[in-house]
């Protein structure tokens, strides 16, 4: 008999029937904080809050929400650092764990992710396709350290061809040679004319 009236006391004062007086509800209280550690064995869990730092017991009544999934309290080891509202009521002389609540961050949005458009890398110097010498070919220069071919074209203007790579190949004579600038004939004297130049002189090109 005195074990079941020592169980029907604990009952009755998990329901707030038993006080000093008269019947009242059990006092509800709720703190904010974030979980600092959880002890599986002990079924007890460690709250930081403005108040500081707590170890709470929970019992086998206690309800355990993240994300609005019941947990166990062992699976909560992952979320150390999480903010958290319990909801406590005293049983028993302390403070049992009633409800508590891990508040979860929002997942972060995916990044998209990133697809690199096809690299084609650029042909070699040298590589196109060579196109045909319209004009008398000078010699060759060096232009930013590459040779080129030197070209008049019959419009008298001068124009570079790339004598690299695969150009010289196909440009290759053995007469071109570098070239070192215009040469003019020797100036000849005589009776005094119209020269080439189209001045008049005695010593003419």
């Amino acid at each position: 008999m005195r074990s079941w009236s020592t169980l029907l006391l604990v009952l009755l004062t998990l329901l707030g029937i038993v006080s000093s007086g008269a019947a009242q509800p059990a006092a509800r209280l709720e703190i904010d904080g974030t979980i600092q550690g959880v002890d599986c064995a002990a079924q007890q869990m460690t709250l930081k809050s403005g108040a500081g730092t707590t170890v709470l017991q929970s019992t086998l009544a206690t309800v355990i929400d993240v994300d609005d999934q019941p947990q166990p309290l062992c699976s909560l080891q992952p979320y150390i650092g999480a903010p958290a509202t319990v909801a406590l009521v005293p049983v028993g002389g302390q403070f049992m764990i009633a409800h508590l609540t891990v508040h979860t961050p929002p997942a972060a949005p995916q990044p998209v992710p990133y697809t690199p458009a096809p690299y084609t890398p650029a042909p070699p110097p040298g590589s196109g396709p060579a196109p045909a010498i319209a004009g008398t070919v000078l010699g060759t220069i060096v232009v930013g350290g590459l040779p080129y071919l030197l070209v008049q074209g019959p419009d008298g203007a001068f124009y570079r061809y790339p004598y690299y790579g695969q150009y010289r190949r196909m440009y290759y004579q053995p007469s071109y040679r570098p070239y070192l600038g215009p040469t003019r004939p020797m100036l000849t004297y005589g009776p005094y004319r119209r020269c080439r130049d189209r001045t008049w002189s005695q010593w003419c090109y």
